[in-house]
């Protein structure tokens, strides 16, 4: 956070929240929030570093903009959690869910599979590069789609 926010007065805090309110009511994120830096990070494990894959790029944004993604975030999270467009199965994304309650699911299939003597069988598929290999407005069609919150909050998707 930083520290002009921190050594702010409270004051300023019913200030910040209709700014946020009204950039989320007019769908409009201030063009000063959008600016970021690219920093790259050199990947580690890598012995040589002359090809772009051997390196993380880490975007520095707008304090502003992170706060504003994390209501946007919150929006999100509150409507799927009361609607539930998920699938129980699906364990990314969700609280309570990772790869740890994934993987103990697996295993707990496995085992009453082979307790009543049957046949367990498990496709794994892992895609390299899938996100970065699908067409953008493909995804963003694909969230919008499912999404029935607020417009506003679709806009920022």
């Amino acid at each position: 956070m930083p520290i002009m926010i921190q050594k702010a007065d409270e004051s300023v805090i019913p200030v910040l929240t209709r700014i946020y309110r009204a950039s989320l009511a007019l769908g409009h994120i201030p063009k000063i929030w959008q600016k970021s830096r690219v920093v790259f990070i050199p990947k580690p494990g890598k012995n040589s570093h002359d090809q772009a894959k051997s390196f993380r790029p880490i975007s520095l944004s707008s304090f502003f903009l992170k706060i504003m993604e994390k209501i946007i975030d919150k929006h999100i999270r509150d409507y799927l959690g009361n609607n539930s467009p998920l699938h129980d199965l699906q364990f990314a994304y969700q609280p309570g869910k990772s790869t740890e309650t994934a993987l103990h699911h697996l295993i707990t299939k496995i085992e009453d599979s082979l307790e009543r003597k049957e046949i367990a069988l498990a496709t794994f598929l892992d895609i390299q590069g899938a996100f970065d290999n699908t067409p953008h407005p493909s995804i963003l069609s694909a969230k919008t789609s499912s999404y029935d919150g607020t417009s506003s909050t679709r806009t920022y998707m």
